[in-house]
């Protein structure tokens, strides 16, 4: 079977009765030859303006995006949440989540973004990495992250073997540059640094008490603060930080079940069986096997 070749070109896009034009820059690097598998792929590079009045609709696809405003103002809604986008906000959209956006204002407004493949590493970044529990930041350093989108798209066009391991490790370089400046975004706010913590090292042995002493409350005010802002418990929420961790490792083909039990601090693999079927509606070791078959099937 002859190997895809590596393809740029523009797409320009022009929905009908709708004053929005995007225009798409492709790399996609699950066409070219030497990329690590757990590599951070990116699938393409694009940029949107909406004159007044322009809508988009956008989440159906099986990617993560990586979303810059960078002139204007846009109507952001996502399910309940409703929000004004400025010029230097930052939201990340994860592989089927659907969100709508409009430019209500006079101005014309531009989006930025850059869309990356499903593969491991963006999901252990964006899922539960660097940026767990990040979905719209403003960034303190707007022009350092717009540096990155401008050498990814001048990589674009260079078009030689080196192409697409510099564009992978652009965009990882990116995506750490964001959560760089976020990181302690919420610094005063104990509550939201101790889930950012959970959520990238679930395997941590945490207590209830702890948690509540780290973020100077009792431990009833904490239950009641994951109730508010988590819509579940303390114990329950760091259970689905190690089930999302768990997912990722299962479909890698060097862990075996006992393996990703431990990391996701599982010292009982019964118990992580149970709890992970009794979530995900399959043993680890059906859940393993349908992924790491399925990306058999891609090759």
């Amino acid at each position: 079977m002859a190997e895809k070749e590596l393809y740029t070109y523009y797409d320009i896009e022009r929905i009908s009765g709708d004053p929005s034009v995007r225009v798409k820059r492709y790399v996609d690097s699950s066409a070219g030859r030497g990329i690590h598998k757990f590599a951070l792929g990116m699938h393409c590079i694009g940029e949107e303006s909406f004159a007044s009045g322009g809508t988009v609709e956008n989440g159906l696809q099986p990617y993560y995006e990586c979303s810059i405003i960078s002139d204007g103002e846009l109507s952001f809604r996502y399910g309940e949440q409703k929000k004004i986008l400025k010029k230097g906000d930052v939201f990340l959209c994860h592989p089927r989540q659907n969100f709508f956006l409009e430019n209500r204002g006079q101005e014309t407004a531009v989006r930025k973004y850059i869309v990356f493949h499903p593969g491991p590493l963006v999901a252990l970044l964006m899922d539960h990495g660097i940026l767990a529990e990040m979905v719209l930041l403003n960034l303190s350093e707007l022009q350092r992250v717009q540096e990155y989108f401008a050498r990814i798209r001048q990589e674009c066009e260079k078009q030689n073997e080196y192409t697409l391991h510099t564009i992978s490790t652009l965009c990882y370089s990116l995506i750490t540059e964001i959560a760089r400046q976020c990181e302690w975004h919420d610094k005063s706010n104990e509550f939201k640094r101790i889930t950012y913590l959970m959520a990238r090292l679930p395997a941590r042995k945490y207590t209830t008490s702890s948690l509540a002493a780290d973020c100077g409350v009792s431990v009833r005010t904490l239950y009641n603060l994951f109730m508010k802002e988590k819509n579940c418990s303390p114990v329950e929420y760091l259970i689905q930080q190690r089930i999302i961790m768990a997912k990722w490792y299962l479909m890698r083909e060097d862990l075996a079940v006992s393996d990703v039990a431990n990391l996701c601090g599982y010292n009982n693999i019964p118990f992580f069986t149970r709890e992970f079927k009794k979530r995900i509606g399959v043993t680890p070791a059906a859940f393993a096997r349908e992924h790491r078959n399925k990306g058999k099937g891609r090759k």
